[in-house]
Order: C-alpha cells, then sequence, then structure tokens
C-alpha cells in the first residue's frame, strides 16, 4: 500500500501530497463530535452514567482523524523523469493509480478558488493528457503556480517538449 514500484532507469523527481491545510476539516469535524456529546452530558451531569459509552466514542473519534492523517499522507503526486503519477487512497482499502507519460503533457494549468485557498497558497494543477478525456488533477497543492511551473520543467527536459513546440487548437 505505501509502496511505489519505479520502471527501469526511472528516477523520482520531485513528490508532492495535499496541503495540510485538508486536515482542517476533519479537525473541526472531530471537536465538534466531541465537544458537543461531552457538553452535554456535562451539563446534564449525565457523564458518570454514560462514560463508558463516551470513552468508546472519543476512541472513535481518534480511529476517524487517524484514519484521515493516514490517507493523506498516503496519498501523493509523483513525478518521475519518464512519467507523472498519482497514487489516491479512498480509505485504506480503495487505492487508485493514475499515470502518464511526459511526453503526453502539452499544457498545464493552475487554479486558486475562494478566499481560503488564496489565504493559504493553495490551489490545484489541471493537466490535461492526450488521450484522456478528462485531465489529471493534482487537489490542493501548496503554491499551484510554482509546482506548476517545476513539472512544465520536467516536461520539457524529460517529455521532449518544448513550450515553442505545443499548438493552440
Amino acid at each position: 500500500m505505501f509502496n511505489f514500484n519505479l520502471q527501469p532507469g526511472e528516477k523520482i523527481l520531485f513528490a508532492y501530497r495535499q496541503a495540510k491545510f485538508v486536515l482542517i476539516k476533519p479537525s473541526i469535524i472531530a471537536f465538534f463530535l466531541f465537544y458537543l456529546p461531552w457538553s452535554f452530558l456535562r451539563k446534564y451531569e449525565l457523564f458518570a452514567q454514560f462514560k463508558k459509552l463516551f470513552y468508546f466514542w472519543v476512541i472513535l473519534i481518534f480511529l476517524y482523524i487517524l484514519n484521515r492523517y493516514i490517507l493523506w499522507l498516503i496519498n501523493r503526486y509523483i513525478i518521475t523523469n519518464k512519467r507523472l503519477v498519482i497514487v489516491l487512497c479512498k480509505n485504506l482499502f480503495h487505492k487508485k493509480i493514475s499515470e502518464a507519460p511526459l511526453s503526453k503533457i502539452n499544457h498545464i494549468s493552475s487554479e486558486k478558488k475562494g478566499i481560503a485557498q488564496t489565504l493559504f497558497n493553495v490551489g490545484n494543477i489541471i493537466i490535461p493528457i492526450i488521450g484522456l478525456n478528462e485531465p489529471l488533477l493534482l487537489k490542493t497543492v501548496k503554491y499551484p503556480e510554482r509546482r506548476k511551473d517545476q513539472i512544465w520543467q520536467i516536461c520539457e527536459k524529460f517529455g521532449n517538449l518544448s513550450r515553442s513546440q505545443t499548438k493552440i487548437v
């Protein structure tokens, strides 16, 4: 689950993952899942009666946070000297790997949507691939403009592509 197989002669140039920003939402959810029952039990002096149930609930919340963190660690975007690989896990038992050779990339764009992404300098990188209907999407990457330029430079160097060769159709 945590390994990634390289082809012969292939080297990892960059590996990215989503920004830590994406962990804010699960943290807020976990806080409210903990705080609301705890405050209710404390307010109505029911904590002694439901102590075991509350502790079980806290363990479930901890497991939820641990799951989200592990998924954040596993999901990554890898750029080698031959291809772009996206490893996405929806849960611990569902892994999807998308890859494309650098020579099939002819255009890269980045986007920031909303106030939060602008404030935290986080955004998406969109990479249309020749022959695929949907572009590859690197979600919630820190410094998307800088990462886009890095990927483009790698494509120029290893994908036998230059900006002057690309055509706008």
